[in-house]
């Protein structure tokens, strides 16, 4: 039970942190909104009044209008624009040439396998 209700949290979070609530929001007054004009018009014509800019709800202008309050708060909010989200570092990189590891290697392990026998053929029964 508490697992599950963790994961609503963090996703009820993620959901509002987005901006996702004013799309939600804004397909709901779409619903209604071709709800009510398919009731008096034809399905196209219900269709392209539903998404003509003139043709706005109450729902719609507060959602617009929300959206456009959210992005002034978070581009004049200066503690969004000055840190950077690091989640791992770029491992380094190491470049090394031909003749620096063939000192580190003596005989044996330079060319592991070239030396060895091939099985017989057949294979021995045991």
């Amino acid at each position: 039970m508490l697992q599950r209700f963790k994961v609503v949290v963090i996703l009820t979070a993620s959901f509002l942190a987005t901006g996702s609530q004013w799309n939600v929001l804004q397909v709901f007054a779409w619903a209604s909104m071709f709800s009510e004009n398919v009731r008096q018009l034809p399905l196209g014509e219900a269709v392209a009044r539903t998404f003509r800019p003139e043709a706005r709800c109450n729902l719609c202008a507060a959602v617009s209008e929300g959206k456009k309050q959210q992005q002034s708060e978070t581009a004049l909010n200066p503690k969004f624009e000055d840190r950077s989200l690091f989640i791992c570092e770029p491992a380094p990189q190491y470049l090394f040439e031909a003749d620096d590891v063939a000192g580190w290697l003596d005989n044996r392990t330079r060319l592991a396998g070239v030396s060895r026998e091939r099985p017989p053929v057949p294979p021995p029964r045991v």
